[in-house]
């Protein structure tokens, strides 16, 4: 359906932790389907960007609460 669930970019990432069946052996094989194409890249990238997202959020958050604390003094 042309969607990726956080299981199947887990395991195209090479994470053991995401496969719920006894199956864990074959995760370099599907891995390894990847071959030359720039899936492994833009899989990386968006590893980077959801590192990145986080560290926004808890930045907005901080700063949020920043803001609460200056308008009660």
């Amino acid at each position: 359906m042309g969607q990726l669930c956080k299981h199947r970019l887990s395991i195209l990432n090479g994470d053991r932790n995401s496969v719920v069946s006894d199956n864990t052996d074959q995760i370099s094989e599907v891995v390894s389907w990847l071959g030359e194409s720039n899936v492994a890249e833009i899989i990386s990238e968006l590893v980077s960007l959801e590192v990145e997202k986080k560290l926004i959020e808890n930045k907005i958050k901080k700063t949020k609460k920043l803001i609460a604390e200056a308008l009660i003094q």
